[in-house]
């Protein structure tokens, strides 16, 4: 729904700024490699449960639970 909204509200900016990363897109490691590559267009990820754990990304600015954490591993 979040990404829906995004490009409903933000249609300028295109279908690969800001992508749903999750178990069911079968290219999901693929935009993860392009999340982290700070040269591409892909700014903005949406995830469940793919990014949060395991994963090191040094330009990510802001990381946004759109749901409560309970897991002191995972929210760390």
């Amino acid at each position: 729904h979040m990404g829906d909204v995004f490009t409903e509200l933000y249609p300028h900016y295109g279908s690969t700024f800001c992508r749903v990363i999750d178990n069911q897109e079968p290219k999901a490691e693929q935009l993860i490699d392009d999340f982290k590559n700070p040269d591409h267009e892909l700014t903005i990820a949406i995830s469940v449960d793919m990014l949060d754990t395991g994963i090191d990304i040094r330009e990510i600015v802001n990381l946004v639970f759109a749901k409560p954490v309970y897991s002191y591993t995972k929210f760390w």
